[in-house]
């Protein structure tokens, strides 16, 4: 999946798992997990089969995601800011950069390192949009891609690939707004005193 929807899953780990010290574990994990399951990225051999340009088709994909990733950055850096326990901030918004450090790494590192082999070993290599059309309409036989364009079972894979990951971003950055929300109130009713479930100093 994009690195949005791994920031905001890593995130919401950072804001509601305890005891504190496992969440940056499993944001770690969360990468891993997300990306087992299919999701939409065969931006490439879509454009061929609608026939559109590629690096159009991929601006058009990337980047509301790149606004989406950005804005909830920016919001939880202002909340931070207006915040006494601004630690708390810094804390979930380390898991979310856990959430997405395997992708970081396969920029950094070479494809034959260890991490990146791991992470490829996990990574889905299947697509509900392709798997669909191949299973439902052409029966588990192999097809021409350019089929997908007029596919309306392949289209519906697809949304539904788009609609999980979405969801998954928005549910993320509704659990770190309303656990930060929770912090904050605390703070001001003076019972955030490096409590447990409080602030993080």
């Amino acid at each position: 999946m994009l690195p949005p929807a791994h920031f905001a899953i890593g995130a919401a780990i950072g804001a509601t798992v305890r005891p504190r010290w496992l969440a940056p574990p499993l944001a770690l994990a969360s990468h891993y997990l997300l990306d087992s399951i299919p999701h939409f990225e065969q931006l490439r051999v879509l454009a061929g089969a609608f026939d559109v340009n590629a690096r159009l088709l991929m601006a058009l994909w990337y980047g509301p995601w790149v606004i989406a990733g950005g804005a909830m950055l920016g919001w939880m850096i202002w909340r931070a800011m207006g915040s006494a326990c601004w630690g708390w901030w810094v804390f979930v918004c380390s898991c979310g950069v856990l959430g997405v450090l395997p992708d970081l790494i396969c920029v950094i590192l070479p494809a034959s390192h260890p991490l990146n082999l791991i992470h490829e070993a996990m990574h889905t290599q299947s697509d509900w949009g392709f798997s669909l059309h191949r299973w439902l309409v052409c029966e588990g036989e192999f097809f021409d891609t350019r089929q997908i364009a007029t596919s309306p079972v392949a289209h519906a894979g697809f949304l539904a690939e788009i609609g999980l990951e979405i969801a998954l971003f928005w549910a993320g950055w509704q659990i770190v707004a309303r656990s930060g929300s929770r912090i904050d109130v605390s703070t001001r009713q003076d019972v955030c005193a490096g409590q447990d479930d409080g602030c993080v100093e």
